[in-house]
């Protein structure tokens, strides 16, 4: 894994300032064992991120398409949704279960 890189993860936590994922993926090779990834408020969009709210853009489950920003330290990766191809890219809603559509921030 490198900065740059892409991968794909599942939303395990939402905090108030924060998402945490289970990286599942980086580029095209599964991840074996436990690594963890951070996507922070200011890493989510690019716009007016001092007014979003992190629980109206991922819930638990959602799996995620990140780039890494920073290796970090202690198993955790710094990652973003800046860039468009990332983000999330399978949910469900969170009373229904239903298969929910995407949206763009552009």
């Amino acid at each position: 894994m490198a900065v740059n890189s892409l991968v794909i993860g599942r939303v395990t936590k939402i905090k108030e300032d924060q998402v945490l994922l289970q990286i599942l993926q980086v580029q095209e090779h599964k991840v074996q064992g436990m690594l963890e990834g951070v996507i922070r408020k200011n890493n989510i969009i690019e716009k007016e991120s001092d007014s979003l709210k992190i629980e109206e853009c991922f819930l638990p489950e959602d799996i995620v398409r990140a780039k890494v920003i920073s290796l970090g330290s202690d198993k955790r990766v710094l990652l973003s949704t800046h860039e468009s191809n990332c983000g999330v890219i399978f949910a469900r809603e969170k009373d229904s279960r239903r298969i929910m559509v995407g949206y763009s921030w552009d």
